[in-house]
């Protein structure tokens, strides 16, 4: 099946599932206008919170950096299990692996050189973390893509799951400030950010869940 036509395939499939699943699918940018260098590659940083996230975040970048190809950083050994994930975008890591990490970051540098409008979506906790929880602490491998790839632009990215909707779980994206950084000693205010984000979104979403004018009041807004 031609690339294409799989995407447009898998992505109605997708619209099924969520309208079954999740009551909302929700976006909403912090600080606009969001300004992005078009020269500069994009490191997308998020928390990691279910198996949507994925998907999640390919939806957002079609509304927001449409023009650019997302690749989205994937453990290998889930990876080996979905291959056909690199049909929308997947690119496996191991980071267990000396030789496929160096495999990894010589794609991201080749990637570069033939055209550095691309967006890299990495979960910077490596595992899924529990609904509610704050994020973990970064692991090392967020500072190494961006030694390899800077200069580069880092767009802090929260996603929360909400399960208090009429037993249905709805999900809320909230990106964050780009900010072009040098090397990886300017990734803490990306890493605040993110938990920043995290909390304005529970603020803002706990008396108002049932309620979507409300939830367009503080400039939430469809995902899908």
């Amino acid at each position: 099946m031609p690339r294409r036509l799989f995407v447009l395939f898998f992505r109605f499939f997708l619209y099924l599932f969520f309208r079954k699943h999740l009551a909302h699918i929700l976006y909403k940018i912090e600080n606009k206008p969001l300004e992005v260098n078009s020269n500069l590659p994009v490191l997308l940083l998020a928390n990691h919170v279910s198996w949507w996230d994925g998907f999640l975040i390919i939806f957002l970048c079609e509304k927001i950096m449409p023009q650019r190809q997302l690749l989205i950083a994937m453990l290998k050994s889930e990876w080996s299990k979905r291959t056909w994930m690199s049909s929308i975008g997947a690119v496996p890591i191991d980071p267990s692996s000396p030789s496929q990490l160096l495999s990894f970051f010589k794609m991201l540098k080749k990637k570069r050189a033939e055209n550095s409008s691309f967006c890299l979506a990495y979960f910077y906790e490596g595992s899924m973390a529990n609904p509610g929880e704050q994020p973990s602490s970064p692991k090392r491998g967020t500072e190494v893509v961006v030694d390899q790839l800077a200069p580069i632009t880092v767009l802090p990215v929260s996603i929360t799951m909400d399960f208090r909707y009429r037993s249905k779980t709805s999900a809320f994206v909230k990106v964050g400030t780009p900010r072009e950084v040098n090397n990886s000693t300017e990734l803490s205010e990306s890493f605040t950010e993110i938990s920043h984000l995290l909390k304005s979104t529970h603020l803002e979403t706990t008396s108002v869940q049932e309620h979507m004018g409300e939830l367009q009041k503080y400039d939430w807004r469809p995902l899908w």
